[in-house]
């Protein structure tokens, strides 16, 4: 065994390996993630979310069946799967709470109708 196949055995051993491969797996999903988030920007909602993922979800099940598909091309919507599963995470990270919707929506209206009367009391002065 020469020093760098014993290298490489220790680096396996070690993680090292692993953890590059890993790294650039995350660096493609990162990149399919900025991509995805520029062209269509955040979900609007986790129903969206979750249809978007659904819909990811199905086309590498469809790459899957499909007995012409290529490593490659599972391996871009697996890419894109784990891109829009980060997105979905973001998304509910940092979503409002239904509570949180329900006060907006509130005050909102609350704001909506004091303008409403102070509107009504000047058509009157």
């Amino acid at each position: 065994m020469n020093n760098s196949t014993k290298l490489s055995v220790m680096d396996a051993v070690n993680g090292r390996i692993s953890h590059d491969k890993h790294l650039n797996v995350f660096r493609e999903i990162e990149d399919e993630l900025n991509f995805a988030v520029k062209k269509f920007g955040d979900f609007s909602s986790v129903h969206e979310g979750y249809a978007v993922l659904k819909e990811e979800i199905d086309e590498l099940w469809d790459e899957i069946k499909n007995k012409n598909s290529t490593r490659e091309r599972m391996r871009e919507e697996a890419i894109q799967v784990a891109a829009m599963a980060v997105k979905f995470i973001t998304f509910i990270d940092s979503a409002p709470t239904l509570q949180e919707n329900i006060n907006a929506m509130l005050v909102n209206s609350v704001a909506t109708l004091q303008e409403d009367i102070i509107e009504d009391i000047s058509a009157y002065c």
